[in-house]
């Protein structure tokens, strides 16, 4: 009963207290670690939440994966309902357990159960306890929020580690001094707590959540992992550590190293002996990803994977690299996130990075090479590694280098498009467009697809009334040290692309238009603009005329500019034909909401223009 009163009280306050719009209310946090030495720690949990509707489903779900190192000791949830009513109890033997992964082959499995509410609000009680063994390189870290619409009434951290052990910590979104440290007996105990979290609003054009949401991260400054020691007190002393997983394992036989001298002994430049043995990669491995006890961080030797003819990032980066030393070569094996953009600085740490990639100093530039993607040409940056910050390994240890980004010049999206207009608003359109770039990869599976499914894209973007495609033909450009491009021609009879009303043709002054300028809904803006690339888009559409038509009404040109973005839209009159000429420029950077209402009073400009029609007169 008391229990049942709680339920209430607790959904009372929710709904009087908490944001209207607010999906999951966490009413109680409670994490404990128990550090007993360098080699184990235990986790306990106690969470009190409430979904309130459906966008919050996923807080409803559980998941645990184990591994060498970690287990789920223990396991409890009650979930309750609106009046407080116990709906169902879910213990350990409950939970259904699968080692299938992802990554394909790991040394653990996941503990879940998928929970589906019927009705909203419901409040759900979760109590686990894990064990961590056989070393570790830190400690859980506390985020009582980790999606957006979740409010947080009340959560507590609390660290119990040995007196002696050195313990490194990175609070983000939260106050310097919220750690409070203490002494009990024998252990040192940190303890963070948050009041009142309000909820982060998921909006278009923002930063990544996880910059955004408080967290705090606890690691030892010196540590022991699955049979290895070492220290993350600083980035050049993880480079010590990783630098004694890759020692010894670019090694390739005698017989394999004369193979690619011999492959490379004509090649005229330095570039073209890389680009060889880059061929040679793509060609003849594949990505298979295997994460086994230390093998999660420790590349496969070269020779087994030249062998075998797969390995994972770690392992077809470290094959590259061998291959490169036989042919005299220098290159160096780095690590990097293709989650986040940016590195702690002031906090080494393994859950930061999640993939492997080579660097080659050259004379002109320094060339990055990803080594698990064949489709992709020497030396370019895909969008999940460029601008990133990587942790280089030399022999003297890690070094924080940023990698090049791609500026407006390389990430391009060019039009050109001529409308022939019959009299009787039918159109035939000739379509070439080339995606340069960023754009590139989002247009990457063109290539080698179906034409049908190239045309049921193209119509979704423009939205073509009856169109009819004729013919749809894909061309990949890649030059060395370019950002690689894609070439779309498309040709298309479309029927009523105009309206006709007597002796007059109406046109849209957008004839295709693809809604790229689309984005943003909201009245108001809660968080800073994230713009994370510079990007340059240009349409040029030619409107022939039919024959006898002329012009009798057209639109004037649009220009709109804000420190975001601008866009300019000129039309001409040349003859026989329109042309219109539309250019936007977007610019990268973080902006302060305060900008909002200008960017969403230029979008709205624009729907207005667009709205507007060409007439024409026989």
């Amino acid at each position: 009963m008391k229990r049942l009163l709680l339920v209430i009280i607790l959904l009372g306050i929710v709904s009087s207290t908490f944001a209207a719009d607010a999906n999951t209310v966490v009413h109680q946090l409670q994490m404990t670690v128990e550090c007993t030495g360098t080699t184990k720690y235990t986790c306990k949990v106690h969470q009190s939440i409430t979904i309130l509707n459906e966008k919050g489903r996923s807080a409803a779900q559980f998941a645990f994966s184990t591994d060498q190192t970690r287990k789920l000791t223990a396991f409890n949830a009650v979930i309750s309902n609106a009046a407080g009513q116990v709906i169902r109890k879910v213990k350990k033997n409950d939970l259904q357990y699968t080692q299938y992964h992802p990554q394909m082959v790991v040394d653990g499995g996941t503990y879940y159960f998928a929970y589906q509410p019927v009705s909203y609000p419901v409040t759900i009680d979760f109590d686990y306890e894990y064990a961590n063994s056989n070393g570790f390189v830190s400690f859980p870290a506390f985020c009582p929020a980790t999606e957006y619409g979740t409010e947080v009434r009340h959560a507590v951290y609390t660290l119990r580690v040995p007196n002696n052990m050195e313990v490194r910590s990175k609070l983000l979104n939260m106050p310097d001094n919220s750690i409070v440290t203490t002494t009990e007996g024998n252990k040192k105990c940190l303890t963070i707590t948050i009041e009142n979290q309000q909820q982060l609003h998921r909006e278009a054009l923002m930063p990544p959540v996880t910059e955004r949401l408080p967290i705090a991260y606890f690691a030892p400054v010196g540590f022991q992992f699955l049979g290895t020691e070492g220290s993350m007190k600083t980035w050049e002393d993880f480079g010590r550590w990783q630098n004694t997983l890759i020692e010894g394992r670019d090694l390739l036989t005698p017989t394999q190293q004369q193979a690619l001298k011999q492959m490379t002994d004509t090649c005229a430049t330095t570039w073209d002996k890389v680009k060889t043995v880059y061929n040679l990669l793509r060609y003849s491995t594949r990505y298979n990803s295997i994460q086994l006890g230390i093998g999660g961080w420790q590349p496969a030797k070269a020779s087994d994977v030249s062998q075998l003819g797969m390995g994972d990032c770690k392992g077809l980066t470290n094959y590259m690299k061998a291959m490169l030393k036989a042919i005299g070569i220098e290159s160096h094996y780095t690590v990097i996130s293709t989650s986040y953009k940016h590195l702690f600085h002031d906090y080494p740490s393994l859950s930061q990075l999640n993939h492997a990639i080579l660097q080659v100093p050259m004379q002109e530039d320094t060339l990055w090479i990803e080594c698990t993607n064949p489709s992709l040409p020497l030396g370019y940056l895909h969008e999940d590694i460029a601008g990133h910050d990587a942790v280089l390994i030399t022999k003297e240890g890690g070094k924080i280098v940023t990698l090049p980004e791609y500026n407006s010049n390389d990430s391009k999206w060019n039009t050109v498009t001529h409308i022939t207009l019959k009299d009787n608003g039918n159109a035939h359109i000739n379509y070439r467009a080339r995606m340069q770039g960023m754009y590139y990869e989002d247009w990457q599976w063109a290539e080698n697809a179906d034409t049908t499914r190239i045309a049921q894209r193209m119509q979704r973007m423009y939205r073509l009334p009856k169109a009819k495609f004729l013919k749809i033909k894909t061309t990949r450009d890649e030059r060395p040290q370019c950002p690689p491009a894609i070439d779309i021609c498309i040709e298309v009879e479309c029927d009523n692309l105009a309206t006709v009303n007597q002796q007059r043709l109406f046109l849209p002054v957008s004839p295709i238009d693809n809604m790229r300028y689309n984005t943003l809904s909201d009245a108001t803006r809660h968080n800073d603009i994230y713009i994370d690339q510079d990007m340059l888009t240009t349409d040029s559409i030619y409107i022939h005329l039919p024959k006898g038509f002329s012009i009798e009404s057209i639109p004037t040109a649009f220009q709109n500019n804000t420190d975001i973005t601008s866009t300019q839209i000129q039309l001409y009159n040349d003859n026989n034909a329109i042309i219109a000429v539309e250019t936007t420029q977007t610019h990268k950077g973080l902006y302060n909401k305060s900008l909002y209402p200008t960017l969403l009073q230029q979008q709205q400009n624009l729907l207005r223009w667009r709205k507007q029609q060409i007439v024409l007169r026989q």
